[in-house]
């Protein structure tokens, strides 16, 4: 009887899971070998093991996705097809699996398949899409008919009215915000939206070209993050114009931070007004037009956006596109003024955001400049201060240099403090505006294996231009190490919806961001509008133009008062 037994017993264990019997795991054979077909472009070899990888494990979105990709490259577009459609019903790569499986249905020349595709991919969140839908040449075939125009990308004809030119943008500015915006209507209602949207389309044959424009921006900021905007065109027929002059939101107010060198009398003088507008109130509605995380964010670009002849206008600021009338006085509280003619010039690639390098600073010249304002050009800068015993670490930028990355400037800084034998690592980051957050990770493992991540060991110095990319990284600070911050709130929230999405508008060109993802760094409940420092130390007109850094003093009184606790719990019996 045992012999009988022990077959039955076989025969329902094979039949339960049928793997027993099989000769092994596919994965575990050839799981490396198909990744180095792929990056061999042996699109053959990879095909064949992605299929055997995903008929063993069907639930695994990747193996679809890679075999897609071979079959695509095979020019066997039924079979990406399928590979594409299952890799999107497990919820890999959703957007791009229903755009890559349009281009295959397109280069068949199954025209409405491939558009349902397209509007499939945009609905499921396909990010960066105006470039692929007006360039890729896998969807030549269906770009030019008018289901395409109609559902994808309108098209406007050499005849049509500016007035129906104008809505054509309205109408794709609207379908676009709504399909791609991660919660386009929290801070705005739809109602309200659509009533803007129609106040300016009425208003259209009445308007200037950069007064639609303006009008547009201050309508996109009211969405509410930090990344969705209307960008100020740069060139072109509506190319923006920018006085050349730079203005700064000091603690004891607004000031000429500083500009080309024909306008050097104005340079370190407190802003008086601009035109006929009192400074506050020009710089209250600049405001308008930028976008915002929070009030902070506001802060740093509302300044850079009153230099905008444009804006200027069509708020009312100033009369004139051709120049503004700058009234600017010695100091608060003295009533000494003049009064410039400044010139605007086109914004160019940069605007007045990249400094060029002849204009002047109302900073003092001054042979050693503090840490935070030495070698500005370098992304990267670590020196061990003798004075402090400090090392001073500069994170201007999260992205990673041709001769050093992130990882790599974390550990030199953390090894130089450890050469050193520093009593404390200062990270500046105060502006610092993004980048690549994933490569933030890096230096955040760094720190947190270094003994700096200790009480009074690690401080961070963080701004109005901290923002996006660094926010993620101040964050991680925030939660998983015992980081000190000094200076003033971050530009951005612990939790905040960010990402930029390129929308550029058939008629006009003008390209709008609209946020697409949400990050959450702290708990669902934080509500925080930033992460404020311990040590609050915002810079006065006064601090910058002598080269003092207050947030820096904030952190060597701090490590003397626990020096001199240190002491004095020492020195009792």
């Amino acid at each position: 009887m045992k012999p009988c037994i022990s077959m039955l017993l076989f025969v329902v264990l094979a039949l339960i899971s049928p793997r027993l019997a099989s000769a092994g795991s596919v994965a575990a054979q050839k799981l490396d070998a198909a990744d180095a077909a792929m990056a061999k472009e042996d699109w053959a070899a990879a095909a064949s093991m992605y299929r055997e990888l995903a008929t063993e494990n069907p639930r695994n979105g990747f193996f679809w996705y890679q075999l897609a990709g071979c079959e695509y490259s095979l020019k066997r577009y039924r079979e990406a097809i399928e590979a594409y459609q299952r890799a999107a019903a497990v919820g890999y790569q959703v957007g791009v699996s229903h755009y890559n499986r349009a281009c295959c249905l397109a280069l068949l020349g199954e025209s409405k398949p491939a558009i349902d595709a397209i509007e499939l991919a945009i609905r499921s969140g396909l990010r960066n899409r105006e470039e692929m839908i007006r360039t890729d040449t896998d969807l030549n075939s269906i770009r030019d008919t008018a289901e395409f125009r109609s559902r994808i990308l309108p098209a406007v004809m050499p005849e049509t009215s500016r007035a129906d030119a104008w809505k054509i943008d309205l109408d794709y500015l609207t379908k676009r915000v709504a399909e791609t915006h991660y919660a386009p209507w929290r801070n705005i209602s739809r109602k309200e939206w659509d009533a803007e949207i129609a106040r300016i389309q009425s208003a259209v044959p009445n308007m200037k070209d950069h007064e639609i424009i303006v009008a547009l921006m201050q309508l996109v900021v009211r969405i509410g993050d930090g990344h969705t905007v209307v960008a100020a065109p740069r060139e072109g027929k509506y190319t923006f114009h920018v006085l050349p002059i730079r203005f700064y939101d000091f603690k004891d107010g607004l000031y000429v931070l500083g500009g080309a060198p024909e306008y050097a009398k104005l340079i370190g003088k407190r802003l008086v007004r601009i035109g006929d507008t009192p400074a506050e109130k020009a710089l209250e509605m600049a405001a308008t037009t930028a976008q915002r995380d929070n009030p902070q964010q506001v802060r740093w670009l509302a300044p850079r956006y009153m230099a905008r002849i444009e804006v200027l206008n069509a708020l009312g600021v100033v009369k004139s596109l051709a120049a503004a009338e700058v009234v600017v006085a010695d100091a608060k509280g003295k009533e000494t003024r003049m009064t410039v003619k400044v010139i605007p010039i086109p914004q160019g690639p940069h605007g007045n955001e990249m400094i060029p390098d002849h204009w002047i600073d109302m900073a003092e010249k001054t042979a050693t400049p503090p840490p935070w304002r030495k070698d500005p050009d370098d992304v990267f800068t670590a020196e061990f201060l003798d004075d402090s015993k400090l090392v001073y670490a500069n994170f201007r930028e999260v992205v990673n240099q041709e001769k050093e990355t992130v990882e790599q400037f974390a550990d030199r800084a953390i090894a130089l403090a450890d050469d050193r034998k520093a009593r404390a690592l200062v990270i500046d980051v105060r502006t610092n505006n993004g980048g690549n957050n994933f490569l933030a990770r890096a230096f955040l493992e760094s720190i947190i294996k270094s003994r700096y991540n200790d009480d009074g060991r690690l401080f961070v110095i963080t701004g109005r231009e901290t923002f996006s990319a660094c926010q993620n990284f101040c964050n991680w600070l925030d939660r998983q190490t015992a980081a000190l911050f000094a200076g003033e709130p971050t530009g951005s929230r612990p939790n905040f919806v960010g990402e930029g999405n390129i929308i550029t508008l058939p008629y006009s060109g003008l390209q709008a961001s609209a946020s697409s993802r949400f990050w959450q760094d702290s708990v669902s409940e934080d509500m925080r509008l930033w992460i404020a420092p311990e040590f609050e130390a915002e810079m006065t007109s006064d601090d910058y133009r002598h080269n003092r850094d207050p947030a820096f003093a904030a952190i060597l009184e701090y490590l003397g008062t626990r020096a001199k606790a240190s002491a004095g719990a020492a020195a009792k019996p």
